[in-house]
């Protein structure tokens, strides 16, 4: 059995539409956990109206506690065998279900990638740049060893690490739920993931099918998409427990490499999401950098002149600033990226 995991909060406008296409599942044994973290609106109303009609429907409700301790919650009162993560604003075509699972029995895999899109208004975009098939113990320890985080591709890892559009193991969802922690509100599925694409040594990735896919909305409106005040602070979390769990696997040269390189790109984004704030500083991004600087990977790796590429040019110089610590090039850097924020003091 599937046991799949919705963690809710304040998504009233499509969580119709995202429990409708879980009901739609050409694949029947599934349970269905809704988990209400507290949410204000009328997401409750709706969860409570599909439990009363499908018996496959387990509706949770806690305190909001952010969206780890929702799916984590949703995890604990799981039983099925694989798991399988949605998010509320997004849906899922109707052989989702099905095709990662005909994949997982055929070549006994404890983890399998579906192909992913965009919905942007209403264009749908294949977003998946993985090749499609199977990765046996070979060519899946080729593929980690080169690409478990980074391609030279700028924010746009290989292997996708989002929790949603995969199939996974049960045991290895909860051998790995360790690195997680509630405190994060960002990179969340990083410290998830990750670690599994450690622990496992093989996978299949499904080919492009819309019929199989699965279709994340995006909102302008998401927090990703605006000012995140605990997103340092998430991410500091996220990179010591990363490095802890690469230590705990025996990681490579190779693949610490990566890490590295993944967080010197969440410091850049990290610097940008602190321009939007509206009490923005170059005094506040002067003391950002000093933190970014003293974490135990970038101490450790500071000496590394590793190359990010295709970043672009205002990463670059974001970068550069970063590196050199510099009070005058912060004041410049801050000021161009004010502008391009168009924040007013």
């Amino acid at each position: 059995m599937i046991s799949v995991i919705v963690p809710i909060y304040n998504v009233e406008k499509y969580l119709d539409q995202c429990i409708q296409s879980i009901l739609k599942q050409t694949y029947k044994d599934f349970e269905l956990i809704l988990v209400n973290d507290g949410s204000p609106d009328n997401s409750e109303k709706i969860c409570k109206k599909y439990e009363a009609i499908d018996n496959r429907i387990k509706y949770l409700k806690k305190k909001n506690g952010g969206l780890v301790s929702a799916w984590t919650y949703g995890l604990e009162h799981s039983k099925g065998k694989y798991i399988c993560f949605i998010d509320p604003d997004d849906y899922v075509e109707a052989n989702h279900f099905n095709s990662m699972y005909d994949a997982i029995k055929k070549y006994k895999v404890p983890f399998v990638i579906a192909p992913t899109y965009e919905l942007r208004e209403k264009n749908i975009i294949y977003k998946l740049r993985l090749k499609s098939g199977y990765y046996d113990a070979s060519k899946y320890k080729y593929l980690i060893q080169h690409h478990i985080l980074n391609d030279d591709h700028f924010q746009d890892r290989l292997i996708p690490p989002s929790r949603w559009g995969k199939l996974i193991r049960r045991d290895y969802v909860l051998n790995n739920i360790q690195y997680t922690d509630k405190r994060m509100t960002y990179g969340e599925d990083l410290s998830l993931i990750v670690p599994i694409l450690l622990n496992i040594d093989r996978c299949y990735v499904l080919r492009e099918n819309l019929n199989d896919g699965y279709i994340c909305r995006i909102r302008e409106d998401s927090m990703v998409q605006s000012y995140d005040k605990n997103r340092w602070k998430s991410s500091k979390i996220v990179y010591q427990n990363l490095t802890t769990a690469f230590q705990d696997y025996g990681a490579t040269s190779s693949q610490f490499e990566q890490l590295y390189i993944d967080y010197l790109i969440a410091s850049i984004v990290n610097y940008k999401n602190e321009i939007k704030s509206s009490e923005a500083s170059a005094k506040k991004l002067e003391d950002l950098v000093y933190d970014i600087r003293h974490q135990k990977i970038f101490i450790q790796n500071k000496s590394n002149k590793v190359r990010i590429k295709n970043s672009g040019l205002v990463n670059w110089i974001i970068l550069l600033n970063i590196r050199k610590n510099n009070k005058l090039l912060n004041k410049v850097v801050f000021s161009l990226c004010k502008i391009g924020y168009q924040i007013k003091e």
